[in-house]
């Protein structure tokens, strides 16, 4: 479990704090499963979206509390984006290289999204997604953006940042994951 840093040009002090982890789960078939833990300390200064609709594929989750998977293969430019909130709602897009060539990623299955109250106020949001199974090496980042019922500006929450400014699609702050 990686504790989340806020992007060093924060200056508030937010009242929760975030861990995330990943770790793949090989199911013997044609994909593989990526497991995706995040759990939010303090849960209830966290000002939570609640969405409607029978849909659960939704752009924008980034405009309020949601978390953020970015995946590459090793060396090469194009990666994906994976938007997940707590209720349920997902989006997942493409990228040819750096912020460029955005598509709507087609997939086979949406992932499995789980809330769970904790106790002593932490939400724990358990995803599990599909990758082919061929994608042994993986790159990826882990984020999160996070809106206190206090303050209407998001928090901006990685492994690591990389940049003057918050940037989730810095492939800078990839991780190799294996």
């Amino acid at each position: 479990m990686f504790a989340l840093a806020l992007h060093p040009s924060e200056t508030r002090r937010p009242n929760h704090q975030v861990q995330a982890s990943a770790r793949r789960v090989d199911k013997h078939s044609a994909n593989t499963d990526i497991s995706l833990r995040f759990e939010i300390e303090n849960a209830s200064s966290v000002a939570w979206p609640n969405y409607d609709g029978v849909e659960r594929r939704r752009d924008e989750l980034w405009k309020q509390t949601c978390f953020e998977c970015f995946i590459s293969l090793p060396g090469e430019k194009a990666y994906l984006e994976w938007n997940f909130s707590h209720s349920g709602f997902w989006a997942a897009y493409s990228f040819g290289d750096y912020r460029t060539g955005m598509m709507n990623l087609p997939v086979s299955a949406s992932p499995i999204i789980e809330s769970i109250a904790g106790a002593d106020d932490k939400q724990i949001v358990k995803i599990e997604l599909s990758v082919p199974a061929t994608w042994r090496e993986l790159d990826i980042s882990l984020t999160a953006v996070v809106v206190d019922v206090a303050d209407v500006s998001p928090y901006y929450w990685a492994v690591e940042h990389r940049g003057a400014r918050p940037d989730f699609h810095s492939r800078e702050s990839f991780w190799r994951l294996t």
